[in-house]
């Protein structure tokens, strides 16, 4: 009971017990398949060396018998001592041959028979010394003797040739039968086989692709996402491995959200002390300042900007990740949310030669919070210039869906920029990834995935085409109805 109870638990014993019958399976049919072979070829030895030999002895007797009754014949009506002669050693050569023929018969009639045709064939013959004469002086007197013979012989051999006929159909069934239970038995094994195939899939292949699939859920970040496996083998143990694993990334994950928001919020009023301190001083509220003074305190003030946003990038993911984000949904038409989008980028753009080509596109509106989809464009058109060269352009597609269940418009922000790996595209949108490993390059990988949340929050998709050195194509599904972001 013991040992069954730790079969159970253990894959590796199913799987030898469930081959080992498969092989117990194939060895039984491959013993009862070879007593068969092996009948068929003991049949096969004695109709070889024992019947046909006897079979073709037989019927050399009857030719020595033939041309010994031609002989004869001959001499009874010549007279010739040559011819007697010679009928002397064709007699002599038949009674060997009949005599050899008796002795490899079977015990019986065959046997008798053959003593029988010897006797008649020593009736025609008188000896004295070398000397031998025919007893018979009449043709039919000897015609009658040698009939005798020749149907003795003929009667041996026809049981011959029945003894190897049905031997030959006793092997022809043998053969039929080996060959019905051959296929009988890889029937049977491939359903044995199939059988094996089935439970593999049901109880390896079925639970290692759910396992596979929470491992991918996993890695887009579903951290509470749980496998549902009750099992006692190493697939199970794997299960339980794996869940505690994902419970242990979504603790270390909300420990680093709280801290990154524990951070940012501590961050936050000291930077706005600073920044308001940093614009007094350039107002002149703390007395003069030299040129050189001034510029030291753009670039501070510049530094307090960038960190400002990088803090209030991280305290909105902590908002998103936690449900908190509000939105203030209204209709919002899409050529003032991008011109609105473009005024937080146009002096950057104007700094590195870039050519942001207006939008015009006065009849589309979408339903959603203004700000923060316009903290989504700025995001993308910052990006469409940091990524792009000198000479370089930034334009904008607008189209409308109005045939599925709910009306949308796609809002696209293209440029002519380096553009993104292919290997990059998948990764992007998740929070820390950047397109680019340029350390030259700026930013903190947040943008992206705020701006995919926000859009998400909105009931719509952002999505992503780009090819290296020919620019990227982001682009924006909003709902441009209520039902789209009723869920947000």
């Amino acid at each position: 009971m013991a040992f069954v109870s730790f079969l159970s638990r253990r894959l590796y014993l199913k799987f030898l017990v469930s081959y080992l019958l498969l092989g117990v399976v194939v060895a039984c049919l491959g013993v009862y398949i070879l007593g068969y072979l092996a009948a068929l070829g003991r049949g096969v030895d004695q109709l070889l060396h024992d019947d046909l030999p006897l079979h073709m002895e037989a019927g050399r007797c009857l030719q020595l018998a033939r041309a010994e009754e031609s002989l004869a014949k001959k001499s009874l009506v010549t007279g010739d001592p040559a011819f007697i002669k010679r009928t002397d050693e064709v007699g002599q050569q038949l009674v060997a041959a009949l005599t050899a023929l008796a002795a490899n018969l079977p015990e019986g009639e065959w046997r008798r028979a053959m003593a029988t045709a010897e006797e008649a064939h020593r009736g025609l013959w008188q000896r004295q010394g070398d000397h031998a004469t025919l007893k018979v002086h009449r043709v039919d007197e000897l015609g009658a003797t040698f009939n005798i013979v020749s149907d003795l012989l003929n009667a041996v051999r026809d049981g011959l040739q029945e003894r190897m006929e049905a031997r030959l159909q006793e092997s022809d069934r043998a053969v039929r039968h080996t060959f019905h239970m051959g296929l009988l038995g890889w029937v049977v094994a491939m359903g044995v086989g199939g059988l094996l195939a089935y439970w593999t899939a049901r109880h390896v292949t079925g639970p290692l692709h759910e396992i596979r699939t929470a491992t991918r859920r996993w890695a887009q970040g579903e951290l509470t996402y749980q496998v549902t496996m009750e099992r006692d083998d190493e697939i199970g143990d794997l299960a339980r491995s794996a869940n505690q694993m994902a419970r242990r990334l979504a603790e270390l994950d909300a420990l680093k959200e709280e801290f990154l928001a524990n951070c940012s919020h501590e961050l936050k009023t000291p930077l706005t002390s600073l920044r308001e301190a940093n614009a007094l001083m350039l107002e002149g509220a703390a007395g003069p300042t030299s040129d050189g003074q001034r510029k030291l305190l753009e670039i501070s003030r510049h530094e307090l900007d960038r960190m400002q946003r990088r803090t209030a990038q991280i305290l909105d993911l902590s908002r998103i990740r936690a449900g908190q984000m509000g939105y203030h949904f209204r209709t919002v038409p899409v050529d003032a949310l991008l011109h609105r989008s473009i005024q937080g980028t146009d002096l950057l753009a104007a700094r590195q030669g870039i050519e942001i080509v207006p939008p015009d596109f006065p009849d589309a509106t979408v339903h959603g919070d203004e700000e923060r989809l316009c903290q989504v464009f700025t995001n993308l058109i910052a990006n469409a210039v940091k990524f792009n060269r000198p000479g370089g352009r930034v334009w904008f597609e607008v189209e409308r869906h109005d045939d599925g269940e709910t009306p949308a418009v796609d809002i696209a922000v293209c440029d002519s920029g380096i553009g993104i790996p292919e290997a990059e595209l998948g990764r992007i949108f998740e929070r820390f990834e950047r397109g680019h490993a340029d350390a030259s390059l700026p930013g903190t990988g947040l943008g992206l995935a705020i701006a995919r949340f926000i859009v998400e929050d909105h009931g719509g998709e952002l999505r992503v085409a780009s090819t290296p050195d020919h620019g990227s194509r982001f682009v924006a599904r909003i709902p441009s109805t209520t039902e789209g972001a009723a869920h947000a």
